[in-house]
C-alpha cells in the first residue's frame, strides 16, 4: 500500500474525530456520574468499531476505487486507533491529573472487586500494592488507555474489519 497524502489525511481526520468523540463521551459520563458504570466499556467498544468500519469502508470506496486487501484495511484501522488513542490518552491524563478523586474511586472499585476473589492473602496484598503503585495519571493514561484499549483493542477490531471489508475484485453487478 502506498502511504500517500490521501491515506494520511484520511487516517488523521478519522483518528482525530474518534479521539475527540471518545473523550467527549467520557466527559459526559463523568458529568452524569456514569463513568464507572460497566456499560461504558460497551459504548466505547461500539464507538471504536463503528468508527473503524466507517473509516476503512470510506477509504476503500473513495481512494482505492472499491478494492482493498486485508493488510491495507488492518493497517488503516490500527493507525487510526493509534491516533485516536493518543488524543484519548492526553485527555485522560489531564482528567486524572486535575481530578485525583477519580483515581481514588477507581482504586476503591477495583480493590473491592478483587477482595471478593478466592486467592491467598499474600497474593491479594501484592495485587493491591501493584494497583496502588500503577494508579498514577501517566500510567493509567499510557498503559490502560493508549496501549491496552486502543492498540491491542484497536488491533483486534481492525483485524475483524479488515476481514469483513476486504475486497480483491469488484462485484460483477453494481450494488444498488
Amino acid at each position: 500500500m502506498k502511504f500517500d497524502r490521501i491515506w494520511t489525511n484520511h487516517i488523521l481526520t478519522h483518528g482525530i474525530v474518534l479521539g475527540i468523540s471518545l473523550s467527549a463521551v467520557e466527559f459526559a459520563a463523568l458529568y452524569m456520574g456514569l463513568l464507572f458504570n460497566s456499560a461504558m466499556f460497551n459504548i466505547f467498544v461500539l464507538l471504536i468499531a463503528l468508527s473503524v468500519y466507517i473509516a476503512v469502508r470510506k477509504f476503500r470506496e473513495t481512494a482505492l476505487k472499491g478494492l482493498i486487501k486485508f493488510g491495507e484495511a488492518f493497517v488503516t484501522g490500527i493507525v487510526m486507533c493509534a491516533v485516536a488513542g493518543f488524543i484519548w490518552a492526553v485527555y485522560r491524563f489531564m482528567q486524572y491529573s486535575f481530578a485525583p478523586g477519580i483515581i481514588e474511586e477507581l482504586v476503591r472499585i477495583k480493590s473491592a472487586a478483587f477482595e471478593q476473589t478466592e486467592m491467598a492473602a499474600a497474593d491479594k496484598e501484592l495485587f493491591l500494592k501493584l494497583l496502588r503503585a500503577f494508579s498514577t495519571p501517566f500510567s493509567l493514561a499510557l498503559l490502560n488507555t493508549f496501549f491496552i484499549n486502543m492498540i491491542l483493542g484497536g488491533a483486534f477490531i481492525s483485524m475483524l474489519m479488515g476481514y469483513l471489508l476486504q475486497r480483491k475484485e469488484l462485484p460483477r453487478y453494481p450494488e444498488f
